[in-house]
């Protein structure tokens, strides 16, 4: 269950999950809801627009409780530096009571009845509150057929920022994560989780790299342009004091040595 929060509705997010096949999470989808949006980029990507409550995305059973993803969310272009968006992701499971069957006891015909009145308030305090009882079964008590529960939560903060601000830190997180990709083994489940994080770490990267050097090229070029230095020919028949000889027509070391 994903929670958007405050997050633009115009929005895209994406999760990769390199242990599950999209085609069997929109086969899911389908068989459990009525309708959903949800959509496969590539194999093991699914994509779903973000919306104004709350998104479910449903697991293949058989997976197992460690899943490694990678959730990304394409902002729209009407955000603004500044803005921050909150996104809860909570895993959801469902339970189903398991209904026992008693066996109803007979009284024994020999016990007198005060031994019976006995029996039926010590067995009443013994099964208090439980379901399925001859005593909860006279009372028609209802059974919740099932029921959802929260097994793990995380939240995930999408600060909006110009590109020169956030340029530094995006290299140091690209270096951080390079390395940390080297250090996995291929075998992890975090690999290929790793490899794609670094791929659009590398994509913003270039991408906030590209526009801003290249206008501090022009703003550096208008605010110190370079010394223009043309060499004049001096008239003809003129001498430097320094030398016997005209200057056009002497190279320095010829005229330091004619000069001594």
């Amino acid at each position: 269950m994903i929670d958007w929060g405050n997050t633009p509705a115009h929005s895209t997010a994406s999760i990769y999950w390199p242990q599950v096949l999209a085609a069997d999470v929109l086969a899911l989808a389908s068989a459990r809801y009525s309708s959903h949006q949800l959509t496969a980029s590539d194999p093991h990507t699914i994509q779903c627009p973000v919306t104004d409550g709350v998104s479910y995305v449903p697991i293949p059973p058989g997976i197992g409780q460690s899943l490694a993803g990678l959730l990304t969310v394409d902002l729209p272009s009407t955000v603004v530096a500044g803005q921050e968006f909150d996104v809860v992701l909570r895993r959801v499971r469902s339970r189903q009571p398991v209904q026992l069957q008693l066996a109803a006891e007979e009284p024994d015909e020999a016990e007198p009845p005060a031994a019976l009145a006995r029996r039926a308030r010590s067995r009443g305090r013994r099964t208090e509150g439980q379901l399925n009882t001859p005593v909860a079964g006279k009372h028609h008590v209802p059974e919740e057929l099932n029921w959802r529960y929260v097994t793990g939560a995380f939240q995930v903060k999408i600060p909006v920022s110009k590109a020169p601000a956030i340029l530094p830190q995006e290299r140091d997180t690209l270096a951080i994560f390079k390395w940390r990709l080297l250090q996995t083994s291929p075998a992890s489940r975090w690999y290929p989780v790793l490899q794609r994080y670094v791929d659009l770490v590398i994509a913003r990267v270039a991408g906030s790299a590209a526009t801003p050097a290249r206008s501090r090229r022009h703003r550096t070029a208008r605010r110190n342009p370079p010394a223009r230095v043309r060499a004049r020919r001096p008239p003809a028949g003129c001498w430097r004091s320094d030398t016997t000889a005209p200057a056009t027509s002497m190279p320095l070391s010829s005229a330091a040595a004619a000069s001594t």
